[in-house]
Formats: structure tokens, C-alpha cells, sequence
């Protein structure tokens, strides 16, 4: 194919190239995810794509989805299929929106990973397509299909978030912080302790009175830094970092699984900091701070977010207290800090 189809026949397009993927691989592999209330049925063609697209989602797999899943995504790789899809020349760098009886289908192309991808959220389902399985970039191993279930979570009621969480099932906190801020060091300290883990990158919210984290990836992306400030992590990273990668890749349920929360009330917010001192601070923030730590680089990493994402955002951080915890160079004094505020002596 030269191009994407005709807008007008836009879903036909993509559920046919999937169909003839299929085929060509003898047919297609069931997989379910859920996600605190969502549910997300995966529709592969052929295996290849198993062993390298669904180890950050293993916590999530369950046998079966009761009733109608909130989206469905149809996935294949062109090296086993022989199936590729071409962009459009003539859309621009971000991707194209079109409507197809009015139903609006989005469809993108990565330009580094070369992955394809087409979101009809409004009647769930979606489509996602990569050169080759045996070569995924790390970002896409370490947080699959991150927009398409976001896309999931949205039409479920749940938010998901860029940042953190570690604590007990009946209390935790969120961990915010840009790239540079300390924020996966800090997330990835409190495996030595007694907090129990349940994000590191990307966190799936339940709202309302009582928010709650729900586990989604894994995964850790790490920096040699942190390695070095983790040593024990060291031997266990799956992908090592290369002059094509920014990061190194951890499956943390295969290292810790005994840390591994499936979710936590979340009963604060805090954004990740750095200080010159061995200890670990943490001072009280306010909402506007803390929701200008969180918004951007969560509604940046969510093509797909709009208005109503950054509404409940704010609606999230106005029923939260919220802090700047301050992580000093003494690595286990992090864990310690949060622990002292989820229980006071």
C-alpha cells in the first residue's frame, strides 16, 4: 500500500489488513488485560509478538474478560505476516483524524519505531502494527500500547497518569516528577523496604472520594545512574542500554514479585526532588505546584488527552494532600521518609 485508504472506508481498511495478517500466521491469539475495572481484550496474529509485547503486561493478563471489553486492539508485526502499512505521505508529521460514519479514527505513525496504529475509541477498537516483533524499541517493550489503553481507561472512567506509586493496599503515594527529577530512583529505593510497589513510569487511577492506583506495567526504564545507586538491580536489567537506547529495561514482577501490589488508596501526592543532603524531606505543596509537575508530562505522552483529562487531573490533586519530598543522597532514607508518613509512630 502507497498510503492509508479512502477516509470513508477508514475501519474497513485496518480490520482487512489485520484479517489478512491473520491468515497468513494461521489464525488469531487471545490475550486479556484488567486493569483495576477495565478490561481490554488483545487480538494477536500468530505468536511472534507474545514473548516481546506482553512481559510489562503480565500482572494484568487474566483468563477471560467478563462481557464487552472497553477496547480491543488488533496487533501484528509485518516480518511474520508479510502485512505492513504505509503511512500517508501527505498527512502531517502528528498523524490524521478522520471520520468514518461518525466515528472519528485516529491514526499515527512513529517515526523512530516505525509502528502503525489506528484508535477508533469511540466503538473500541483499535489497531497496531510494527516492522518487527524481534525488534521493538525499549520504550515499546517497557510500556506497550500505552495511548491505546489509556484510550481503554478513558471510555472505563479511570485516568492514567505519568508518575509513580509505592505504599499498602490501604494506603500510598504518588510519585511525580519529570524526567531528571528523581523520580524513578525514589519509586525503585523503596523495593528495600516494606512499601509494596505498584508503578514506577505510568499509574491507571480509579477516581472519586477514595482514589485508588492500580498496577499497569512492571516495568522500570533506568538510567545508568540508578543502576549504579541500585547496584542490586544491576544484574537483573532484561534490556541492556545501547547507543540507540536512552535506557536500561527491568521486568520488576520477575525480580521482586513479592513487592508487586495489584493497587493502593492513594492518600498523597508528592513530587520528587533532589537535595545536597544525605537525608530525605518532606515539605507540604501546593495543588497548582504539584498539578503543574503532573499535567504536562502526562498530557504530552497521551496523544490522545484533552480538556477533560486535565479536568481530572485537577479534580484528582483537590481531594489530595499534597508535597515535595526532597530524597537525600542516603538512598534508604527515601523509603523511610514515606513510611513514616503513611505511619506515624
Amino acid at each position: 500500500m502507497s498510503g492509508f485508504p479512502n477516509p470513508s472506508a477508514e475501519a474497513e481498511f485496518w480490520q482487512g489488513r489485520f484479517e489478512a495478517a491473520q491468515k497468513t500466521v494461521g489464525g488469531v491469539i487471545e490475550r486479556h488485560l484488567a486493569i483495576g475495572p477495565c478490561r481490554v481484550r488483545l487480538r494477536f496474529a500468530g505468536p511472534a509478538l507474545l514473548p516481546t509485547l506482553l512481559p510489562a503486561l503480565e500482572s494484568r493478563l487474566v483468563s477471560q474478560t467478563p462481557g464487552e471489553p472497553h477496547l480491543t486492539i488488533h496487533l501484528w508485526d509485518t516480518a511474520s505476516t508479510g502485512v505492513e502499512v504505509a503511512p500517508d505521505p501527505d498527512a502531517p508529521p502528528a498523524g490524521r483524524t478522520t471520520a468514518v460514519k461518525g466515528q472519528k479514527v485516529i491514526a499515527r505513525q512513529e517515526p523512530i519505531t516505525g509502528e502503525v496504529r489506528a484508535l477508533a475509541a469511540d466503538i473500541g477498537l483499535a489497531w497496531w502494527q510494527t516492522p518487527d516483533a524481534s525488534r521493538l524499541h525499549y520504550y515499546t517493550r517497557g510500556s506497550p500500547l500505552r495511548e491505546m489503553l489509556h484510550a481503554a481507561m478513558k471510555r472505563a472512567g479511570m485516568a492514567l497518569l505519568h508518575a509513580g506509586a509505592v505504599g499498602y493496599p490501604e494506603g500510598g503515594v504518588l510519585m511525580i516528577g519529570p524526567g531528571g527529577s528523581g523520580k524513578s530512583t525514589s519509586t525503585l529505593a523503596c523495593l528495600h523496604s516494606d512499601l509494596g510497589f505498584v508503578s514506577e513510569d505510568y499509574t491507571a487511577m480509579i477516581l472519586g472520594e477514595s482514589p485508588k492506583a492500580c498496577a499497569l506495567y512492571t516495568s522500570a526504564k533506568v538510567n545508568d545512574d540508578t543502576l549504579e545507586w541500585l547496584p542490586g538491580l544491576h544484574p537483573r536489567v532484561s534490556q541492556r542500554r545501547d547507543a540507540a537506547e536512552e535506557k536500561n529495561l527491568l521486568f520488576l514482577h520477575r525480580i521482586r514479585p513479592e513487592k508487586m501490589l495489584g493497587g493502593c488508596l492513594i492518600r498523597a501526592a508528592f513530587i520528587v526532588g533532589r537535595n545536597s543532603g544525605t537525608g530525605t524531606h518532606i515539605l507540604p505543596a501546593s495543588r497548582g505546584e504539584t498539578l503543574k509537575s503532573l499535567a504536562p508530562s502526562t498530557l504530552l505522552q497521551m496523544r490522545t488527552a484533552g480538556a477533560s483529562d486535565l479536568a481530572q487531573l485537577g479534580q484528582l490533586l483537590r481531594g489530595l494532600p499534597c508535597y515535595r519530598l526532597l530524597a537525600g543522597r542516603e538512598l534508604s532514607t527515601i523509603p523511610e521518609a514515606i513510611l513514616r508518613f503513611l505511619r506515624p509512630a
